[in-house]
């Protein structure tokens, strides 16, 4: 290399998983890169000369938290009432369910929000009852204070879940189509390890519920 010269090296690699057959977890995953570097060169006197140089890197992975949903009428804690499919100008309800898992690292502040569209009413009903789940009247957003969410959550331990019930009640320009209950979720929560915001989004929920295939539909009939 002359004086000057400028050398880029790339190359890949594979990560184990945060979970282990054995289902232990990696509460803090990290990797760690030990580089030396060595050559000759000639010196001002014209002798040639061994130089070396080192350095250490250290990679932290975030958690690869999953938040994952679904809207539910019969496959739930919480029971249900109304038309299905839903009718015009009748009450159904459904529920939203949660669920959360974590393989790795602590999380810390989680918080999960939502809203409630304007033909839909909150029920005030929430399975496990000892969560927080707050509902604001007047901007119709659902908040779920999750606080902490332990490495191994879903894996080692029971995954973080939670359920609530909505009504909604169909006006008549709206037979023929499948509703949304909630508009669309975001999570957001602190990853302890890496020091770094975690954020998850998920779709809205709608009449389609997840059981549907012992339902007879979810689009909204006259």
């Amino acid at each position: 290399m002359s004086p000057g010269d400028f050398v880029r090296l790339n190359f890949s690699f594979e990560i184990n998983p945060f979970v282990k057959e054995s289902g232990a977890v990696l509460s803090k995953p990290e990797t760690t890169f030990d580089v030396l570097v060595s050559g000759e060169r000639n010196n001002d006197r014209g002798v040639n000369e061994e130089i070396q140089t080192t350095t250490f890197k250290k990679i932290r992975f975030t958690s690869n938290l999953t938040l994952t949903g679904d809207s539910f009428y019969d496959n739930t804690k919480i029971s249900n009432y109304g038309p299905i499919p839903p009718a015009a100008e009748q009450a159904t309800s459904y529920t939203a369910f949660f669920e959360i898992d974590n393989p790795s690292s602590d999380i810390s502040n989680a918080v999960m929000t939502t809203a409630l569209p304007l033909y839909a009413r909150w029920k005030d009903v929430i399975y496990p009852e000892t969560e927080d789940v707050r509902y604001n009247e007047t901007t119709r957003a659902i908040t779920w204070n999750i606080g902490d969410i332990p490495a191994g959550t879903g894996y080692v331990s029971e995954a973080r879940k939670m359920e609530f019930q909505v009504e909604i009640f169909p006006s008549t320009n709206q037979v023929g189509k499948v509703l949304p209950i909630i508009e669309s979720s975001k999570f957001t929560g602190y990853d302890t390890y890496t020091k770094t915001n975690i954020t998850r989004d998920l779709e809205s929920f709608s009449t389609s519920t997840g059981d549907m295939d012992i339902m007879s539909g979810g689009a909204v009939v006259k």
